[in-house]
């Protein structure tokens, strides 16, 4: 009996890699609010309002890439599949 859904390697992989974005897309959004709440209680001081910009930029970066990323797999898994 067969736990997943998936009934070849392939599916496998695509399930997982899917799975690994998702969790890392989490992440991600996780580390922009803190990165506003960074700046929220920085009450003007500039090194805890400099920190949490940096946290979003690389935050919204993240996010960018993990799009393409999912993008990518999901072209690249209908190419193999047809």
């Amino acid at each position: 009996m067969n736990p997943l859904p998936a009934t070849t390697i392939t599916d496998v992989l695509i399930s997982i890699v899917k799975f690994l974005l998702g969790l890392s897309a989490i992440l991600a959004f996780l580390a922009l609010i803190v990165g506003g709440i960074y700046m929220i209680i920085s009450f003007g001081e500039e090194s805890r309002l400099k920190q949490g910009k940096t946290i979003i930029t690389w935050s919204v970066i993240g996010i960018v890439i993990i799009m393409l990323s999912y993008t990518i797999i999901k072209v690249v898994s209908d190419t193999l599949i047809t």
